[in-house]
Order: structure tokens, then C-alpha cells, then sequence
């Protein structure tokens, strides 16, 4: 298979349309509480703007959706601890380490499919990370404006 020849994000006009994915943020693909938000946030941004399909936002909505309830499981784990009692009176391991570790696996297997790792994109090295640099320095403007009201 042909490998997919990439612009560089050094010229202007490319500059200019890193600008324009970074300060577009996808939409996930059902409506997401707060705390999922957040966590598909950090999925949508951990890839270069503009690198997502329409089946990866899929994925990314579900991985942030399992993000999510691993913490609910996690909540669970901190409020009643590791050991919780059966209607015996015996001590039994809380079921949420259980729901913990299929989510886990859940989670493995969506990022897997996201290849959010450099290797598994063939993306890593040099032009890589100045292409993940340009990306950051984008964000970083687009954030600081935003907080001085520059942006609507």
C-alpha cells in the first residue's frame, strides 16, 4: 500500500488551516456528560486536528463514554474500598474491580483502534513531532484568545 504523502505545516497557507482544524473542535457522536466531555476533549486532542473520520469520532465518543465509567468505578473503589461485605457478612472483593478491569480491556481495544500511540501510526521521529508542535503552539493561541474574550 502507498503511504500517504503528508504537507508540511511549516508553509502559510498550512499554518493557516492548522489554525482552522485546531480552533474546530469535532463533535462526539452522542450527547456526553461533563465528565465524558472532558475526557473526549483530551482524545480528539491528543491526535493531530483534522486526523479523525467519522468511525474514529465513533470510537473516540465510546472511549470517552468508557472513561467515564471507569471513574464511576474508580468513585465506587475510593468511597467503599477494595473489600466490601455480601449480605452474609463476609468480606468479598468490591465488584467494582471487576467492572474495572473489562473496562480497562474495553478502553485498551478502543485506543488501539484510535492508534493514538506515534508508533502505531507510523508517525513518530522528527517530522512528527514538529507537526505535534505546530498543532500545540495552535492550541496555545487559540486558548490564550479565548481567555481574553479575542474569540467568540
Amino acid at each position: 500500500m502507498a503511504r500517504a504523502i503528508r504537507s508540511k505545516k511549516s508553509t502559510v497557507a498550512n499554518s493557516v488551516e492548522t489554525f482552522r482544524l485546531v480552533s474546530n473542535m469535532p463533535e462526539p457522536t452522542r450527547d456526553l456528560n461533563p465528565r465524558a466531555m472532558e475526557h473526549f476533549k483530551a482524545i480528539v486532542t491528543s491526535r493531530e486536528a483534522g486526523s479523525f473520520s467519522a468511525i474514529d469520532l465513533v470510537i473516540a465518543t465510546n472511549a470517552a463514554l468508557t472513561l467515564d465509567a471507569i471513574d464511576a468505578q474508580w468513585d465506587d473503589i475510593n468511597e467503599n474500598g477494595w473489600k466490601v461485605f455480601s449480605e452474609r457478612g463476609t468480606p468479598v472483593t468490591n465488584p467494582a474491580a471487576d467492572q474495572l478491569a473489562k473496562l480497562g480491556s474495553s478502553l485498551r481495544a478502543y485506543v488501539d483502534k484510535l492508534g493514538m500511540s506515534a508508533s502505531q501510526r507510523g508517525l513518530s521521529g522528527g517530522p512528527q513531532a514538529s507537526r505535534n508542535v505546530a498543532d500545540r503552539k495552535a492550541r496555545e493561541v487559540i486558548e490564550k484568545a479565548k481567555a481574553d474574550d479575542l474569540l467568540t
